[in-house]
């Protein structure tokens, strides 16, 4: 019994062996998976070194967004556009009832031409005063040089009466015919003045019109602009959202009734921590994972940093002297811009939230 305890079993050293073997195997495989799978990670290892992220950061529409309200108001009479739709920019979306713009409007015309014919009747009449200002000047001109003479005539016509070398008929007859041209001188003189007086009204009369037929011109075109704003067309290209006016609401101006949301208007409004700030550069590069799309990325840049951190433009900005002080991370909004348009197959919608790394190593 007892040699057979020391010459033992000879299957053990042999299992053993096995064992060792298996172990040694084990051992370089995991090392060579681990290799792999460290030579595989090694881009991701390099992308966490060399990125920054955050999880607080959406897609900003601030800009996308362009709400749409009537300048006038109205019972709406038809509604071109339905929700969600993609409508371009000049495309109608919903008109006014035109009834009482149109009656402002050939109001406001008929006024208007009216003012504007007397305004051309006043400018006819200067010119036709002119004329005869014209006329009464050549009038007055040849009157005066045949005065003149039959002054000189008189006066000879005086000096030989005294002499007797005329008779008395024919110095009053030459004397009469002065005094005649004289006063017809001082009619044409009086019409001139009175010409003149006139023109001199009716100038002022065209300057009160032109003031009149101006401000009735511009209430004309302010009517037709109103008869125009009765139909509402799309500021931009956009989708329509928020619809909210059908045929027969009445409706006022500067309220929107419906929203366009211009895809190609979007950013990322991204909140880092202020620690993290320092990293980052202008018109560094970022890669940008969206929720709403699982495994695909998109390429954008950093534009600008907010000149304050969000708090500072809450409502309720933290007042820190005026109370216990707890010391938290402020978040730094940056704006990143994507760098390409548009992207059809994967519209990118405000308000989704998205993952930016921005790079910040070149």
């Amino acid at each position: 019994m007892e040699n057979k305890n020391l010459e033992g079993n000879p299957k053990e050293p042999a299992k053993k062996s096995n064992n060792r073997s298996k172990r040694k195997i084990i051992l370089i495989v995991s090392a060579i998976v681990i290799l792999i799978g460290v030579i595989v990670e090694i881009p991701n290892i390099r992308f966490m070194f060399t990125h920054i992220n955050t999880d607080d950061a959406f897609i900003e529409g601030s800009s996308a967004i362009v709400p749409v309200a009537p300048q006038v108001r109205g019972q709406v009479r038809k509604v071109f556009i339905h929700d969600n739709q993609y409508v371009k920019t000049g495309d109608p979306l919903f008109t006014i009832d035109t009834s009482d713009y149109t009656e402002n409007a050939n109001r406001a015309e008929a006024q208007y031409q009216a003012n504007n014919n007397a305004l051309k009747q006043i400018d006819l009449s200067i010119s036709m005063q002119r004329e005869m200002l014209l006329k009464a000047g050549y009038e007055l001109k040849a009157d005066t040089a045949m005065n003149k003479l039959n002054e000189e005539n008189a006066q000879r016509y005086a000096n030989l009466w005294k002499d007797n070398a005329v008779s008395r008929l024919s110095y009053d007859e030459m004397k009469t015919r002065y005094e005649v041209s004289s006063a017809k001188v001082n009619v044409d003189q009086a019409n001139i003045d009175q010409i003149q007086t006139s023109i001199k009204n009716l100038k002022e009369e065209l300057k009160t019109k032109t003031y009149a037929t101006k401000a009735l011109e511009a209430g004309y075109k302010l009517a037709m602009i109103n008869l125009q704003r009765t139909t509402i067309y799309a500021p931009c290209d956009g989708y329509v959202t928020k619809k909210n006016v059908n045929p027969g609401a009445y409706v006022m101006p500067g309220i929107p009734y419906l929203a366009l949301v211009n895809l190609d208007n979007i950013w990322i409004a991204a909140n880092f921590k202020e620690t993290d700030i320092h990293k980052i550069k202008i018109g560094a590069p970022v890669t940008i994972k969206v929720d709403a799309y699982p495994g695909k990325t998109f390429k954008g840049h950093v534009a600008s940093f907010q000149s304050g951190s969000g708090s500072a433009f809450s409502l309720l900005p933290p007042e820190n002297a005026t109370g216990n002080f707890i010391k938290v991370v402020q978040r730094v909004p940056v704006k990143i811009v994507l760098d390409k348009a548009s992207y059809t197959d994967t519209p990118l919608y405000p308000g989704l939230s998205v993952y930016p790394y921005v790079q910040i190593e070149h």
